[in-house]
């Protein structure tokens, strides 16, 4: 069976009953390599990434000149409209306070093993691909926290949102808490399309109901 992923997971929770089942006969065929291209987000995702580890906007501004090159470049609609969207996203990142999203004195950010990316829940394999990962000192205390950036067409719901963060703090949860305290705080999910920010500890705080166990028990039922 193939990996979930927080889109597909998501993809699945929007379908109706009948669609459900189709979706989770489908995960059970092997990958077919496909020639699409590859991630369509990943120009703004990359540029964005980069910048909030530097927190040196200009990469976003120089990412923003080589997609109107590109742009310029191609006579193809749909390539065209990638582009396009990337630019548009980034332009509202060139002047983001990434500090926001950090604490103030990073220790170190983490190499993202491939390894470590595979969770399993329910029985379930779900990849997990977190932007950065990051160590800091809190008092005395070893604390680690993430940042993941996302886009989808229109952006997320709020319980989409939800879905990655708990997915988040699982990561984290697997692979870091045996030496570092895992703060809630500094484990937020940011919807680049809409610039909206969610962070795990807003999930704790107004004691909601976990969107994800709900969601995979449900395509669990249609796999047997």
């Amino acid at each position: 069976m193939q990996n979930l992923t927080a889109k597909k997971i998501i993809e699945f929770k929007r379908l109706t009953q009948t669609r459900k089942q189709i979706f989770v006969n489908n995960l059970k065929k092997p990958i077919v390599k496909s020639n699409s291209g590859g991630d369509y987000w990943i120009s703004c995702i990359s540029a964005i990434t980069d910048a909030c580890k530097t927190n040196e906007n200009n990469q976003i501004s120089d990412k923003i000149d080589f997609l109107n090159a590109r742009h310029k470049s191609t006579s193809y609609k749909r390539t065209k409209d990638m582009y396009q969207r990337n630019i548009d996203i980034l332009a509202g990142y060139k002047e983001y306070d990434f500090t926001r999203l950090k604490p103030k004195k990073i220790t170190d950010f983490l190499s993202r093993s491939t390894t470590k990316h595979i969770l399993t829940i329910k029985g379930l394999s779900v990849k997990v691909s977190p932007s950065h990962v990051f160590t800091y000192k809190n008092d005395r205390t070893d604390e680690v926290g993430a940042i993941w950036f996302i886009a989808q067409l229109n952006g997320f719901k709020n319980d989409e949102l939800q879905i990655f963060s708990e997915l988040l703090y699982k990561y984290l949860s697997a692979n870091y808490s045996k030496i570092h305290f895992i703060n809630s705080n500094f484990c937020t999910i940011v919807d680049v399309v809409a610039q909206k920010e969610f962070k795990h500890s807003k999930m704790t705080n107004i004691g909601a109901e976990s969107v994800l166990d709900v969601t995979i028990s449900d395509l669990k039922t249609l796999l047997r």
